[in-house]
């Protein structure tokens, strides 16, 4: 398809008398120019150069949408994007920057070892380090003895897929970041914040399988969200297609795109409790998507899902999901908000065309620590939300600054995945405790309680079951409030919702497995449900 949309681009060049791809790469780049053109025509402006000014706004919207509708579907396309999402490729890509990107932070480290580091500071040109995350020895178990160690939480934690939980080590780190920053912020703005950032990418895209070229850190998802809704050129009528079992931030977005943009949402439902199977699943996206077939109506534009929903905590088949959209040539979105180190997940394999997730739910980032992987064909049409100083120098330029903001939680994300290898023995040992906790979780609570987990078995549901509470079947939304305070009371910090389970309204516990919980945990948390004896 690239031939084509080469094609498709230079016939909307023709039509306002632009020759070659030249000239229309020079058009897009004073795309501001002919904004700031457009608003100071005045009722003298003469109808000819209004003219040109409307013909030239048209043809930079063609361009942009040539790009919002590309797929990966013609033979040479499908070659390139096989060698682009090759796993071994991707890292080896990832390990040759991050060795670059690391040996010129030590440099940049020399000039910041003015700060007065302390006996921490053991070696000049080392990424800030705090000594717990240089080659620790894996001496600490993972439970009740790493919260007290390694974090600051409260007794009782257990609703780590909110927000996260931060190890003291690098939130110590982050603060060294800022101060490295506060000691000249014009040197470390120009000179060290590109190159750490940078390091902080390579490193997060070695952990998500991401091509380091398509990976982006911003503050949060719901910002990535924003920033693929609000890039598109919508026009009147377009389509968008959602789940209905999507996270609410989201559906909030699709709504401002229907009343600011005119798109149509179409929402397939999704019942889980019945559908249980990933084939059930692809079964009914199919059957939908042949109904809008039939209709004779425009397919949509852009599909959207959650590869771990935020409240069922259901893990969806993402690849399959996005081949089965692609197919009906429909570009794919996929919010992995709950995946990243969750699971084990390789982004470029999966082949969405954006990949948003979160560092801080399960890699151990401070808060506000996110990302987009965006495919090469849809850099083009993937922009900031704020307009700034890199405006039409392409993705990665435009990603890499738009405004001042504190940058330290996203370098100490460097300090995250370092905590992860040196204190923790690498994320597989990471999720194998996680996911054996979840399935001895699952039998504490099923026994305790006579429930099983909303999700089925633990290929559905990782290192999140959730369990219906005994005898919470007919609640009302209150319920969850209700008995989270009193949990609170217990102090137990837990998250709780109702969700349909059979059409019936059912009170439920999403358990978040981590390594700071262990059993001891869920056996208070079961005890102190039981003593409610129903009363919700």
């Amino acid at each position: 398809m690239f031939a084509s949309i080469k094609g498709k681009v230079q016939g909307a060049g023709k039509a306002v008398g632009i020759s070659s791809s030249s000239d229309l790469e020079a058009l897009q780049r004073e795309n501001e120019e002919l904004r700031r053109m457009l608003a100071e025509v005045k009722p003298s402006t003469s109808r000819a150069r209004v003219t040109e000014l409307v013909k030239r706004k048209a043809a930079y919207h063609a361009d942009q949408r040539v790009a919002m509708e590309d797929i990966i579907d013609t033979a040479t396309e499908k070659i390139f994007d096989a060698i682009h999402g090759n796993s071994m490729l991707n890292y080896g890509e990832a390990k040759v920057k991050q060795v670059f990107y690391d040996a010129t932070g030590d440099t940049i480290g020399a000039l910041e070892s003015n700060v007065a580091w302390g006996t921490r500071w053991k070696k000049l040109g080392k990424t800030m380090p705090c000594t717990r995350l240089q080659n620790q020895e894996l001496e600490v178990k993972f439970g009740k003895n790493m919260r007290l160690l390694y974090f600051d939480l409260d007794e009782g934690f257990l609703n780590a897929a909110s927000y996260g939980a931060t190890p003291k080590p690098v939130m110590e780190a982050r603060a060294q970041w800022d101060l490295a920053n506060q000691k000249n912020p014009v040197m470390w703005r120009f000179k060290a914040l590109p190159i750490r950032l940078r390091q902080a990418e390579q490193r997060l895209a070695e952990v998500i399988g991401s091509d380091p070229s398509d990976t982006k850190i911003v503050i949060n998802a719901n910002y990535a969200t924003s920033v693929v809704l609000k890039s598109l050129p919508w026009e009147v009528g377009d389509r968008m297609l959602i789940f209905s079992c999507d996270y609410d931030a989201t559906k909030n977005a699709t709504e401002w795109l229907k009343r600011e943009k005119g798109v149509e949402i179409l929402e397939v439902p999704m019942d889980l409790t019945s559908l249980q199977t990933d084939d059930n699943i692809i079964s009914t996206v199919r059957d939908y998507l042949e109904k809008l077939r039939e209709s004779h109506l425009p397919l949509p534009k852009l599909a959207n899902f959650c590869h771990v929903t935020s409240k069922t905590a259901w893990i969806f088949p993402a690849k399959r999901l996005c081949e089965l959209f692609h197919s009906y040539g429909i570009s794919v979105m996929i919010d992995g908000a709950q995946a990243a180190g969750h699971l084990d997940i390789n982004v470029a394999q999966i082949g969405a065309d954006w990949y948003l997730g979160t560092v801080h739910k399960w890699l151990y980032s401070c808060q506000g620590v996110a990302f987009i992987v965006t495919q090469p064909h849809k850099h083009k049409c993937t922009h900031p939300l704020t307009v700034s100083y890199f405006d039409g120098s392409g993705y990665l330029k435009e990603f890499s600054y738009y405004g001042l903001q504190d940058f330290s939680t996203w370098c100490a994300t460097i300090d995250a995945l370092d905590f992860i290898n040196n204190v923790c023995g690498g994320m597989n040992v990471i999720r194998q405790y996680c996911r054996d906790q979840a399935q001895k979780c699952v039998a504490l609570l099923s026994e305790a309680w006579g429930t099983k987990p909303l999700q089925g078995s633990v290929e559905y549901y990782g290192n999140m079951p959730i369990m219906p509470l005994p005898n919470g079947g007919g609640v009302g939304d209150f319920a969850a409030v209700k008995v989270m305070a009193y949990l609170m009371t217990r102090k137990i910090t837990a998250f709780l919702l109702v969700t349909d389970i059979l059409d019936v309204p059912t009170l439920c516990v999403r358990c978040s497995c981590q390594i700071y919980t262990d059993m001891e945990d869920w056996t208070n948390l079961a005890q102190a449900v039981n003593q409610l004896n129903g009363d919700y």
